[in-house]
């Protein structure tokens, strides 16, 4: 199985927005965690799912909340959650984070 890795910024992303669901609601806010929870699963077992862009970026919804995790994924089974970004944010603003080749 893949092990998934956040980048540092990614998971202040997903901190700052649970945050911001647990003020409407902690229910909400146990929703949210668990649709992300739900979306790295789906990154360790088909990693390579969807087909990579023409960066080797991939993302995953999170299910009903209007976040998208980008992530790369590397041959020696680990991938790179390098964004947690929600759908409104400025695209590609996270890409200073993916790694040099």
């Amino acid at each position: 199985m893949t092990r998934v890795r956040l980048h540092r910024l990614a998971l202040r992303e997903f901190h700052h927005a649970r945050r911001r669901y647990a003020k409407q609601s902690l229910i909400v806010a146990n929703r949210f965690c668990e649709a992300i929870e739900t979306a790295i699963k789906k990154i360790e077992e088909q990693p390579t799912l969807p087909p990579a862009d023409d960066n080797n970026v991939r993302w995953v919804k999170s299910g009903r909340f209007p976040y998208l995790l980008f992530y790369e994924y590397f041959p020696m089974g680990v991938a790179l959650v390098m964004a947690i970004a929600h759908k409104s944010r400025r695209p590609g603003y996270w890409m200073k984070r993916k790694s040099k080749k």
